[in-house]
């Protein structure tokens, strides 16, 4: 299992890593017929760190807890969490939370997503404050939340397979707001922390980024990869 990079102040928190009653539904061929399609790039204008990476998307579905198909339905302004440093310049680390549209739950505890709707977060880059508390000159590297809605529109097919937000405990990181933008109090709140754990349907022809090796994944092929994976267990 190899090792690539995200965000310093997302690294080190990784390193212990009411919207109605609708139910989850399969997606039939009219969804797939008129699907909004994804354009991913989004998700790889971040920056260092480590995690891990699979050959397979099967490997990713037998390494986390959930695994969840659906469809975008909205992007929210989620947690921030900041460190701050001697000197009293502070790092902010500001996520989106994804809201998904529960289509089909293929891994984990339906209950969980009772609501319908699945809220999934990732990191979306990091401000830096001085001490006074103002930005410093060159210090947003945070991606605006309507730049994800502009690249994957309501409707996208996503899935999802990634465990609950698990912050390490860390005294040194204050943590704002932690359900920031997930309306249900009961739904976990799924880390999408790297783009293996967030497959987007970009196309019939789209090839998936990100994946080792030289076998070439579409969202219907790793999704069947997974089904297979999963119904294997």
């Amino acid at each position: 299992m190899k090792e690539i990079a995200l965000g310093a102040l997302t690294a080190l928190l990784l390193t212990g890593c009411g919207l109605g009653s609708s139910t989850p539904q399969a997606i039939d061929g009219n969804d797939i017929a008129n699907a909004a399609y994804a354009d991913d790039g989004v998700f790889y204008r971040m920056g260092g760190g480590n995690f891990p990476t699979e050959t397979t998307p099967a490997g990713v579905a037998s390494r986390e807890e959930n695994v969840v198909l659906g469809t975008v339905d909205g992007f929210e302004d989620g947690q921030t969490e900041s460190f701050t440093y001697s000197d009293g310049t502070t790092e902010v680390d500001r996520y989106v939370v994804i809201r998904v549209k529960v289509r089909e739950v293929l891994k984990g505890d339906s209950d969980s997503f009772k609501s319908g709707y699945a809220f999934l977060t990732r990191p979306r880059g990091v401000q830096t404050l001085d001490a006074k508390g103002d930005l410093v000159t060159g210090g947003d590297a945070a991606i605006p939340v309507d730049e994800f809605g502009k690249s994957i529109p309501t409707g996208a097919r996503v899935l999802a397979m990634a465990s609950p937000f698990r912050p390490k405990a860390d005294q040194r990181i204050k943590v704002e707001s932690p359900r920031a933008g997930v309306s249900d109090p009961s739904a976990p709140i799924l880390l999408v922390y790297d783009p293996q754990t967030l497959l987007m349907d970009g196309g019939p022809e789209s090839a998936l980024r990100g994946w080792q090796g030289d076998q070439k994944f579409t969202f219907d092929s790793a999704l069947a990869d997974v089904r297979t994976a999963v119904s294997a267990k």
